[in-house]
């Protein structure tokens, strides 16, 4: 059951997942224009295309050094 739950990340916990600090998750987020998913408060929430997206960008980064 607990597998049919979505689940979301602060921009924290996102950050913590792929290994940057919380600030260049946010870059990363802002300069390539990846959507949250929902919002709780102030807080936006990413989904799991949200980690992927993010996984790219950095992969691409990576191989454009």
């Amino acid at each position: 059951m607990a597998d049919d739950c979505i689940r979301f990340r602060t921009l924290g916990d996102l950050a913590k997942e792929v290994g940057l600090s919380r600030e260049q998750a946010d870059y990363i987020i802002r300069r390539h224009r990846i959507e949250h998913t929902a919002r709780a408060g102030n807080l936006r929430l990413f989904g799991a295309d949200a980690v992927r997206r993010v996984r790219l960008e950095l992969k691409l980064r990576e191989a454009a050094r």
